[in-house]
């Protein structure tokens, strides 16, 4: 369905089955997979960093979901990580016009 340089994960379908959601090298992105004109249709959603993980789409497909790592400070000004050593983990949400997507 995509053509791009890195591998796809956390790929997802669009309750309407004409769409999957994905990341790629840290980037959000759709992809037409309805048969017809527009198959393979690929539009990125993300513009740069931060990298994006562990995708969801809503169940009425009108918003994603996806964490991001981000560095936090204790109320004392230190720098705290989690339990592996990496910054925490904040989860986004991202409100989708699916109508203005498919033009």
């Amino acid at each position: 369905v995509t053509n791009l340089n890195a591998a796809a994960s956390s790929i997802r379908w669009h309750p309407s089955g004409d769409w999957i959601f994905f990341i790629s090298a840290g980037e959000l992105y759709m992809a037409r997979v309805k048969s017809g004109a527009g198959f393979g249709k690929t539009t990125r959603l993300s513009d740069g960093m931060p990298e994006r993980e562990q995708l969801v789409v809503s169940p009425d497909g009108n918003q994603l979901a996806y964490t991001v790592r981000v560095p936090m400070e204790n109320s004392n000004g230190t720098i705290v990580k989690d339990a592996s050593g990496k910054d925490f983990r904040q989860i986004f949400v991202m409100d989708l016009e699916m109508d203005k997507l498919h033009r």
